[in-house]
C-alpha cells in the first residue's frame, strides 16, 4: 500500500504483543516509512462506509460524483 500523502510504502505498526494481537484481529496500523503518516484499520472502514455511502446517495438522487 501507498501513502495517499506522499506515495512512500506503508508497512505494518508494531510495538508491543498486545497490539500484535489488535492487528492479527484486524484492529491494527500502517505507518508511512517516508512521512510518518499512520492509518488505522478503523480509519479505512470508515472511509469505505462513507464513499459506499456516499454513491448510495448520489445515486438515489440523480447526482454522478
Amino acid at each position: 500500500m501507498r501513502c495517499k500523502r506522499c506515495s512512500g510504502l506503508m508497512v505494518v505498526e508494531c510495538c508491543v504483543e498486545e497490539e500484535l494481537e489488535e492487528q492479527q484481529a484486524g484492529r491494527g496500523a500502517l505507518r508511512c516509512v517516508n512521512c510518518g503518516a499512520m492509518v488505522t484499520v478503523r480509519m479505512l472502514r470508515n472511509l469505505v462506509a462513507r464513499q459506499t455511502e456516499g454513491i448510495k446517495t448520489s445515486a438515489s438522487i440523480g447526482v454522478h460524483p
